[in-house]
Formats: structure tokens, sequence, C-alpha cells
């Protein structure tokens, strides 16, 4: 399985740290479905079978 990886500059920190909860969760919940899509999309490459829903 791939991991993320997210580089941070300094602006984008000090942005995060005024955001809402809503807004951090919502960015979470992004995040994560990018991760998975992304490691679906390995596993069909690799000829796995992947369920989307």
């Amino acid at each position: 399985m791939k991991k993320g990886m997210q580089y941070l500059t300094e602006e984008y920190l000090e942005y995060c740290s005024k955001m809402k909860p809503e807004e951090i969760l919502e960015f979470l919940e992004d995040f994560r479905n990018l991760l998975y899509f992304s490691n679906s999309l390995d596993n069909v490459q690799e000829g796995n079978s992947v369920s989307l829903s």
C-alpha cells in the first residue's frame, strides 16, 4: 500500500491553523478518498479485482 505524502509550506500551515473543524474534516475525508482511489487504481493495474463502491 502506498502512503500519502504532503509537503507543507509555512504559509499553508498558518492557513490550516485557522481552519474550522468542519473544514478540517472535509480535508481529511477528501485526502482519504484520494489515497483510497489511488491505491484502488494500483490494484487494478496489478490485475487484482477492486470494488469502487
